[in-house]
């Protein structure tokens, strides 16, 4: 990178201290942050509710037992994959949850005053000492990049990854969310039919003779339902973990990925800022 000119080197650093006292960034970080936490909770919910819906189906049991003997069907157990799916992802939004809580806890931190004051006066040693073209500035440099980070680095990831939430990652989120709160009520096809009002009591004989009578009945609709509740469990599966794994990707981009990136491009940007700005200094050293 090309030598900082004076003029424009002294706006970068009175920019620095503006944003470091007069205006600085960390509401809007806040607000930012808040809102990617809200989302992941929400979403940690809707995927508690569903694992406990999940739990609900896989309980239903059939069965059908004239005088003791007989056959007892489950095929809410179909949906065990999912279920089991449905718990992994639990798990991980809630890391996602500690993510974002620990980037809002953490967000004060770098915004108290005693940071602000610390990066004012290694800002205004390090003009002085570059002004006066000292060597010592060019070893100041890297605890001036690490403040800058320390005060800064927070609030840029926070506002980049609002920004690539809302430009890129937002029709996703909204998708998958609303589809994943649907598959809540989907496993009601594994209920069974409700039973028929009961008749008059004809003592146990008689109700032994009519669940007898009905046996072959209920075996044959049981039996036909059955390629249908498998198919049905299978779309439910399906459904669920496309719109799991969309949900998940977008998490995973906005807790790891896109802050990472965001603290490496600025990390760079500030050691080429820095290191442009001193370089003028080793000629005069040697002189």
């Amino acid at each position: 990178m090309q030598r900082l000119r004076p003029a424009f080197l002294a706006t970068v650093l009175l920019a620095v201290l503006l944003l470091a006292w007069v205006f600085p960034p960390d509401q809007a970080a806040r607000r930012d942050t808040e809102q990617g936490l809200t989302r992941a909770v929400a979403t940690y919910a809707t995927a508690r509710a569903i694992h406990a819906v999940l739990a609900v189906a896989q309980g239903t049991q059939v069965a059908v037992e004239p005088a003791g003997v007989g056959v007892v069907l489950a095929p809410g157990q179909a949906l065990q994959p999912v279920s089991e799916l449905v718990e992994q992802f639990s798990t991980l939004m809630l890391a996602a949850c500690l993510a974002f809580g620990v980037q809002w806890l953490l967000l004060p931190i770098a915004s108290h005053w005693s940071v602000s004051l610390a990066l004012s006066l290694v800002v205004a040693a390090w003009a002085l000492l570059r002004w006066q073209r000292r060597p010592a500035a060019a070893r100041l440099a890297p605890l001036l990049v690490g403040l800058l980070l320390l005060r800064f680095g927070l609030p840029v990831i926070a506002a980049g990854n609002e920004l690539v939430y809302r430009a890129f990652l937002a029709g996703e989120y909204t998708q998958a969310q609303a589809a994943l709160g649907g598959t809540a009520g989907a496993p009601d096809l594994l209920e069974p039919t409700p039973a028929a009002a009961p008749q008059a009591d004809t003592g146990w004989f008689g109700r032994w003779m009519k669940t007898l009578r009905d046996l072959p009945a209920e075996a044959a609709a049981w039996t036909a339902k059955a390629p249908e509740v498998a198919a049905r469990a299978r779309d439910i599966a399906a459904h669920a973990a496309d719109h799991l794994l969309r949900l998940l990707a977008v998490f995973i981009l906005q807790t790891v990925v896109i802050p990472l990136v965001f603290l490496w491009g600025l990390r760079r940007l500030l050691i080429l800022l820095v290191g442009a700005a001193i370089s003028p200094i080793a000629p005069r050293a040697r002189s």
